[in-house]
């Protein structure tokens, strides 16, 4: 799924129920030119023709390079697994599902921002609506079963998470239940 116009697909699913989202960050080291490179993005596309399952997805990061740093989650349909990767260039860490559910905004929380001591200029905002995604979401978890997908996009839409600024903004947010095969964005 791509917006209107762009080559850029940076939320897919395929047919095995694997499913894809992929944040750009910045990136701490350098491209080696020993493996295969491309933009995250299409990277994206890839790997969702390639794999079936989320160690296929490790396998294929560990067999590429990536242009720029990003945070890459994946959920399989058929397991109910979920996990985000956080890429630099040519290293990755995965960060497994806890508490039933996995949290990603706009940086890192295994690998160190680059050029920084977590001081991307981003980190604070990002970070203040990290910690009000998973406080709204573990206020869901305990209180009741949740409805798909209304319950989520109002956890995306909340004005502590959305970001709304002039010169940096959400562009768009989505919700998907890979084991049902529907995407909500």
């Amino acid at each position: 799924f791509s917006m209107e116009g762009s080559l850029a697909m940076p939320t897919g699913v395929n047919r095995e129920r694997l499913w894809l989202h992929v944040n750009a960050l910045g990136a701490s080291d350098s491209l080696t030119g020993i493996k295969p490179h491309g933009p995250s993005w299409l990277l994206v596309t890839e790997a969702l023709e390639l794999c079936s399952s989320i160690d296929d997805v490790e396998h294929y990061l560990n067999s590429v390079e990536r242009d720029d740093g990003s945070l890459l989650f994946a959920v399989d349909g058929k397991t109910n697994e979920a996990v985000i990767f956080e890429c630099d260039r040519t290293t990755h860490q995965r960060r497994d599902l806890s508490e039933q559910r996995i949290v990603g905004t706009n940086h890192r929380c295994l690998v160190p921002e680059p050029n920084s001591n977590s001081t991307h200029e981003h980190r604070p905002n990002s970070q203040d609506r990290f910690d009000r995604v998973d406080q709204m979401l573990g206020t869901l978890f305990d209180s009741r079963s949740i409805e798909l997908p209304n319950d989520l996009i109002q956890v995306l839409a909340d004005d502590g998470v959305e970001r709304r600024g002039t010169d940096f903004a959400t562009v768009y947010s989505n919700v998907a239940c890979p084991a049902r095969r529907e995407v909500w964005y």
